[in-house]
Parts: C-alpha cells; structure tokens; sequence
C-alpha cells in the first residue's frame, strides 16, 4: 500500500498504476495489468472527523414503565479508533441530564469517568412518569442518547389483514379482508376502520450471498457494469448494486392507492379491493409491493392496528447466473451457477435450457446469426448443491455431478415467464473449458 499527500500528487495531476508479469501470458509472453487514469482529489473532511470528540450511549433497556429503574452508561473520546486504548477524558467529572418528553429535567449529576472515559449511572422514574420519549445528555459534548417509557395495557381485541400470500400478476386485482376479533372470540361490531393502502416499487434483484456481506452489503464483489445501452438489457440484465457508501440515491415516496374510514360489519370483517391496472400501464417497468394498514377503533376507543403486503409481479420468477472469474483464457474452465427465485424470494424448481453462445465485437453470434451457439445443455434444478458439465468442443454433451459451489462472480439475470412454479429450493451450476 502506498500512501502519500498533497505534497506528493498535486491535485492537478492524474494517476497511474500498472503492474508486469514475465512469461505468464499466452504464448509465454508478458502480462500487464494497469488502474488509474483518474484525476487525484484529498477528502477535506478527513481531520476535522478525526479529531472530533465523539460520545456513545447506551441504555440497559429500550424501554420502560413507570417506577422502574433506569441503568445507562456513555463513553467520552476523540475519534481517534486507530491510536491506543486510552482517553483524554478519563477521570473527568461530567454532568448528565436526563429530560423528559417535555423537555423538563428529571434526573442531573455529575459522574466522574473511569479510566477509560466511561460514565456510569441510575435513576428511578416516579409512578407518574410522562409517556414518551426520553433523552439522555452528556453535557456540553452535543450528544444525545434516547429510551421510551410506555404503559402497558393488555389488548383486548386483534386485527388481522388477510391479504394473498403468494405474488399476483401485475395487472390484477388484489382482493384483501381485515378482521377485527375480540380475544375471547367474539367480532369487534361496534367499531370504525381506517384503511391506508400504498403503493412503492418492489425489487427482485439478487446476488449470491458473499463472504463479506455483514459487512459491505449483499453484491458487494459485483464486479460488471451495466449495459443499459443494449438492446433488451434492462429487460434481461442484472443491474449492480448500489452501495451505502456512495451518495445516497433520493428515497421512493410511497403513492396513496386507497385511504377511506367505514364501519366495521357484523361479522367483524372488511373487504378490500386492489386494482393494479393502473400500475401496470403508468409504470409497467417494475413490480410493485401494496402496503395495507388497517387501524381498528372499538366502542371503548381502544386502537388497534394490522397491516399487510401483496406484491404484484410482472413474472412469475426470474433466473439468476453468475461465472466465477470475469474474464478467461483459452483453456481455462468457465463454472457458471444459476439461481431461480419467485418475486418474494422463494426458490424455483422446474427444468431448463442452457446455451452459451459466443459473441464478437459488434454483437453477433460467433457461430452464425442463427445458429446453435457453441453448446446447449437441459437443467433440472433441485434441493441437491450442484449439476456441472465440460465443453472442449464446439457442441458437446454434459454429464452431471453433484458438488457444493462456493465461490460466486457475476453474469446476468435471465428472463422467466408467468406461469405457476413454487416451492422447493433450486440451483443449478455449470462449467465449461474455453477453447
């Protein structure tokens, strides 16, 4: 790793790194690999963070009742992760304030911190308490811990939203029921309903789980970009993830489908109707996921609320692929998997065509405008790990073995078409050696 400063690389300039290996190319020629080409920038940011005092608070619990005792603790350091474990602030007194949803103060103290700058604390709440949210500052450091006190009251009566739990097809009319039901089993009859349906749009991409997704977010190893430009790519393709750590994308407004207020029936139940059509024809290009929330107000004003989800799908499922390396060589052996998923994420099992063909530079086929490709195999997915085969010549056969594949780099997502494939879990992999 080379590190260097504005001193070194004047931002005025761009650079470039490139890296030679003797005799391991083809032929035994030379290899060379090359990054950069990018203008040099610093983040201007970077000291101002690194030397911010930063405070940490935690709670013994999120929540609370009146009465009861509250346990916290907070930490006092500069933001400094990578120096020793010690802290400038240790053995300081500093004065905590605990105030209410009001914004009185019902707690204040000084603490003296411990040796490595922890505060630690109680306090009871009085039998009165106010409801809400509660804050918990170290004063004079800007930061503000947070903990709910709630009074608990046993519901008497449930709401359930019964909505299909299955994808339906973009299109169609969802068709959902709330019931509201008193514990002891009778129906709530003497009640009003508010129902709130929204509509945002639903993603079905999907990556191979990786070994650090915890850490960087699923996909983080796709390394291909998308072809937008191609023909029937955004139809086919499989576009890269966006991660965290790039500026945030605008968030999705949901779209109010239906809010009305009506009386809940005799029997406790309320029908509601969905229509997607008109989803399907103003944004066709995506899926769709209705939200439904019902909140339920009986007799004796208690509330109650239930929701529930419908996805609406232009495609039953769709497939999934990814090869293990990104570019090959003549000789190597291509391992491509294949993952089919419903619009919920459920696996598929059912059977399939697989061909690879072969492309130049200006998009057509390497074995003929309509020909057959350099090779076809038929696919059964199931619960079992994996079916492989080798292709050494134009077109071969496949033979199948079952073997665990790990190791997952992107290809494209195929196409599926609408018809009922549900259940069991389903991958297939394949590999072929190029010529």
């Amino acid at each position: 790793m080379v590190l260097t400063d504005n001193t070194d690389q004047p931002t005025n300039y761009n650079w470039l790194t490139i890296a030679r290996k003797k005799g391991d190319g083809h032929g035994g020629q030379d290899r060379l690999a090359y990054l950069g080409f990018s203008g040099v920038w610093f983040g201007r940011a970077y000291d101002p963070e690194y030397h911010a005092t930063r405070v940490f608070t935690l709670t013994d619990r999120p929540v609370y009742r009146p009465e009861h005792k509250v346990q916290f603790k907070a930490w006092v350091r500069h933001a400094k992760y990578d120096q020793p474990d010690t802290s400038d602030f240790a053995k300081q007194n500093f004065l905590v304030i605990v105030r209410n949803p009001k914004g009185e103060k019902v707690f204040e103290k000084g603490i003296v911190s411990d040796d490595y700058a922890g505060i630690v604390g109680e306090f009871s709440l009085v039998k009165d308490a106010t409801l809400g949210v509660y804050s918990i500052e170290v004063s004079g450091h800007g930061h503000v811990g947070h903990f709910r006190v709630e009074e608990y009251k046993k519901p008497e009566f449930e709401v359930k939203v019964e909505a299909p739990k299955e994808p339906i097809k973009l299109g169609d009319r969802i068709e959902a029921t709330v019931q509201a039901k008193y514990y002891f089993g009778a129906p709530v009859t003497k009640g009003k309903a508010k129902i709130k349906v929204l509509r945002t749009s639903h993603s079905t991409t999907w990556y191979a789980a990786g070994r650090w997704d915890w850490f960087y977010g699923s996909g983080y190893w796709w390394f291909a970009a998308d072809y937008k430009w191609y023909p029937g790519f955004m139809e086919w393709g499989c576009c890269r993830p966006y991660p965290i750590w790039w500026h945030p994308r605008p968030i999705e407004q949901p779209e109010v489908v239906l809010e009305t207020e009506q009386a809940v029936g005799a029997d406790g139940l309320i029908k509601v109707v969905i229509d997607t059509a008109a989803a399907k024809e103003l944004h066709g290009d995506t899926d769709h996921q209705y939200s439904i929330t019902a909140e339920v107000v009986d007799e004796s004003r208690r509330t109650i609320v239930g929701t529930g989800d419908v996805i609406a799908a232009r495609k039953a499922f769709s497939v999934f692929s990814w090869v293990d390396r990104g570019y090959y060589r003549s000789g190597d052996t291509i391992k491509a998997s294949f993952q089919g998923l419903t619009p919920d994420k459920k696996p598929v099992k059912g059977t399939g065509k697989l061909a690879l063909m072969g492309l130049d530079l200006q998009g057509r086929r390497a074995a003929g405008e309509g020909g057959s490709g350099l090779g076809t195999w038929t696919r059964t997915s199931r619960a079992a790990p994996s079916c492989r085969s080798r292709r050494r010549r134009p077109v071969s056969t496949a033979s199948c073995t079952s073997s665990p594949t790990r190791r997952r780099t992107p290809s494209r997502a195929a196409t599926s078409s609408w018809f009922a494939a549900r259940a069991s879990p389903a991958r297939t992999s394949a590999s072929t050696t190029s010529n």
